[in-house]
């Protein structure tokens, strides 16, 4: 229509992006594969589909350009018990501080802090951005990874919803397989003839 390629025309005298850029824009995020006279295709971020968005959208509604913001954003979020003593937050906060501005992926502005207290826990929060061409959901697991030893060496607790505290020896008993010692007697192996 009328419509997709005026609004066409307006994306490529505009450039609110390129072709490779990720961008959201109607409740889709994904990587820009085409820009057509009267659509743009994309890739999207997560489920790898393709969609073809008809250019008049791009009038109407806001775009995010992903590429060219701060990076992609990793929100984490850690709770302590609210018995933990605060020597041992700060502890916690300058580790998540060092390992973020440590990490070759993440870009340099970073918050870390303590978010807030219910009853639950203490809830600190650590928000960085993976500098775009860089693997996002590694990246994010390896921060994760990381804060999780550190606690883990250092035996501070991680506070859940139902209100317990899970200490990492508790954790490392748990994901332990228990040893099971099978014998089989006469009398089972005649039974079926499996054996």
């Amino acid at each position: 229509t009328r419509m997709n390629i005026l609004g066409g025309i307006t994306v490529l005298i505009t450039q609110p992006f390129k072709i490779g850029d990720r961008i959201m824009i109607g409740g889709y995020d994904g990587y820009v594969l085409t820009i057509g006279l009267g659509a743009t295709r994309i890739k999207t971020f997560i489920d790898n589909f393709i969609v073809t968005i008809p250019n008049k959208v791009f009038t109407d509604t806001g775009i995010v350009n992903v590429t060219e913001a701060l990076g992609i954003k990793i929100d984490l979020q850690i709770h302590l018990p609210v018995t933990i003593h605060p020597p041992i937050i700060q502890e916690v906060l300058n580790q998540m501080k060092q390992i973020v501005a440590m990490h070759p992926c993440l870009n340099e502005d970073n918050k870390i802090s303590v978010k807030s207290f219910d009853d639950f826990g203490i809830n600190l929060q650590c928000v960085c951005y993976v500098t775009p061409g860089k693997p996002y959901w590694q990246t994010r697991s390896d921060v994760a990874i990381q804060i999780l030893t550190f606690m883990q060496q250092r035996n501070i607790p991680v506070a859940t919803r139902n209100g317990l505290n899970y200490y990492p020896e508790d954790l490392q008993q748990a994901v332990k397989t228990p040893k099971v010692d099978v014998k089989l007697s006469k009398k089972d192996d005649d039974n079926d003839g499996l054996f």
